[in-house]
């Protein structure tokens, strides 16, 4: 059993490996994206990436860097996710029970807690709490996140998309075309892989987007909203008081960041 934790900076590779073990990889910061065979997943932070034996695999961090902790580990009980490939558990590596666990692990094999002979971390306690997390991160994930069929794949690959194209109008239709998926699929896979409407990403992209725009340009409130789908600029203002529990005009006030 290995343990470790590491942080890359944006562009770092992670890897290439390929164990005859298990691979449990728990982002903890930024964003990598992981080429499993034909298989392409994109972790943030708190995502968790379970990776069978015998999987070659290569990351690399996204362009604001990324941290992991990772564990490798061989188990007499094949996991049942072994048969069904690599496996993305998002947002499982934020619970408070899964990080306890984590830091429990870590502890044992660095040697922070003291273990008397005959009884050794490797051969009792560590190999069950190693189980117990993968079953807990299994627990923890986001509704029917445990996705790892192409369609998955290429509504992942849609997301983070869109969040790379925030400024260009983006429609459900667009990344329903972008996934080969019918609109309808799209908005239903979405939801079970993210645990949210897929209308409800895109407005909060959208804002967060006019947000910015806010904050570091003097374009005209109406401009802004109208480029973000709003005609209305009435209704722009109530969604983006709802979202922030601002004005757009208080929230540019309050920012120092306007030039």
């Amino acid at each position: 059993m290995r343990h470790g934790i590491g942080s890359y900076l944006g562009g770092a590779v992670i890897g290439p490996a390929g164990w005859p073990h298990h691979d449990l990889i728990v982002m903890t910061r930024g964003s990598a994206v992981f080429e499993i065979g034909t298989v392409t997943l994109t972790a943030h932070a708190g995502d968790a990436l379970f990776i069978p034996p015998h999987h070659s695999f290569v990351g690399r961090a996204t362009a604001e860097g990324c941290a992991i902790w990772v564990q490798h580990y061989v188990s007499a009980a094949p996991s049942g996710n072994d048969e069904e490939g690599p496996t993305l558990w998002r947002g499982a590596g934020a619970d408070a029970w899964v990080r306890a666990l984590m830091l429990r692990v870590r502890a044992l094999q660095t040697g922070r807690i003291k273990v008397h002979r005959p009884r050794t971390a490797e051969t009792t306690e560590l190999p069950c709490l190693i189980q117990l997390l993968v079953e807990a991160l299994r627990d923890a994930a986001s509704p029917a996140v445990a996705e790892n069929s192409p369609a998955a794949g290429r509504v992942l690959r849609a997301i983070d998309w869109a969040r790379s194209h925030a400024s260009a109008p983006v429609s459900i239709e667009s990344l329903a075309t972008r996934a080969e998926l019918s609109p309808s699929q799209f908005r239903a896979l979405f939801r079970r892989l993210t645990g949210l409407p897929a209308g409800r990403f895109l407005r909060d992209l959208r804002l967060d987007e006019a947000a910015r725009l806010l904050q570091e340009t003097r374009l005209p409130i109406k401009e802004i909203s109208a480029r973000f789908g709003y005609s209305d600029p009435v209704a722009f203002h109530r969604a983006f008081a709802l979202k922030t529990g601002v004005t757009p005009a208080r929230f540019r006030a309050g920012s120092a960041r306007v030039v």
